[in-house]
C-alpha cells in the first residue's frame, strides 16, 4: 500500500482487525470510538502515527481536529503487516507496541532512553529506527527478537546486522554498543554471551542489560 493512500484514504474495520492505520483513526472521536476499547488491534497493513506539526483532520460533520504528539499508545496493537512508524512524537514507553511488526519499526525522534525489555514486547519486525533518541541503556534484547536485518543507530547511522566491522575505529563514537549488537544478531546463545562480554569490554555496560 502507498503512503498517500494510507495518509488519505478511509480505512476499513472488521473485528478486532483494521487494513491500515492513520493518525486520522486516534484523532478524529468516531474513528477511534471504533478501536479504543478493543483489547487488542491488529493491522492488516501499514500503521502511520507520525507526528507532523500543523495537521488536522476532519469528522463526519466538518469540525476540525488538531494533530498532537503522543506520549503513549492509546490503544493495544497485536500485530501489524506492514512497517510501524510513529516518529516525531515524545514516546518513551514500548507499552502496547506490537508484537509483531512485518516491516520497519520506526521510533526515531521520541522520548525513548531505554531499550530494557523490548524483547518482552516485540517478537519480530524486519528492521529498527532509533535515530534522534537518546538511548543510555539497554539494547541486548534487539538480539532476541526475530528477523531484525538492520539497526538505524540514534545517530541516524545504517547498521546492517550480522556485518562484521572494525570496532576499533568505533570506540569514540555514540554508536558503539549498536555496532557491536548488531553483529551478534542472529548467533544464538552464545552470541548473546560474547556480545555482553565485549560491550563489558568496551565500556558499555549499561547496553549490555536485557
Amino acid at each position: 500500500m502507498k503512503l498517500k493512500d494510507i495518509l488519505t484514504e478511509s480505512s476499513k474495520i472488521s473485528g478486532n482487525t483494521i487494513d491500515y492505520m492513520n493518525c486520522n483513526d486516534l484523532i478524529v472521536p468516531e474513528k477511534f470510538n471504533r478501536i479504543k476499547d478493543l483489547p487488542t488491534l491488529n493491522v492488516t497493513n501499514e500503521v502511520y502515527l507520525s507526528y507532523e506539526p500543523g495537521n488536522t483532520y476532519l469528522d463526519d460533520d466538518g469540525v476540525t481536529h488538531k494533530s498532537e504528539q503522543l506520549e503513549k499508545l492509546p490503544v493495544k496493537f497485536g500485530t501489524v503487516g506492514g512497517f510501524f512508524s510513529i516518529t516525531m512524537n515524545k514516546l518513551s514507553s514500548f507499552e502496547n507496541f506490537p508484537r509483531e511488526i512485518g516491516g520497519v519499526l520506526n521510533i526515531a525522534n521520541n522520548k525513548f532512553a531505554s531499550l530494557v525489555g523490548i524483547h518482552k514486547v516485540i517478537k519480530k519486525c524486519e528492521s529498527i529506527n532509533l535515530a534522534g533518541n537518546k538511548i543510555v541503556e539497554g539494547g541486548m534484547g534487539l538480539l532476541l527478537i526475530e528477523g531484525i536485518k538492520e539497526i538505524t543507530t540514534p545517530t541516524n547511522d545504517h547498521v546492517t546486522c550480522g556485518r562484521q566491522r572494525s570496532i576499533e575505529s568505533y570506540t569514540h563514537s555514540k554508536d558503539l554498543p549498536f555496532i557491536i549488537i548488531s553483529q551478534y544478531v542472529g548467533k544464538g546463545k552464545r552470541g548473546m554471551i560474547d556480545c555482553q562480554t565485549e560491550l563489558i569490554k568496551f565500556g558499555c555496560k549499561e547496553f549490555a542489560k536485557l
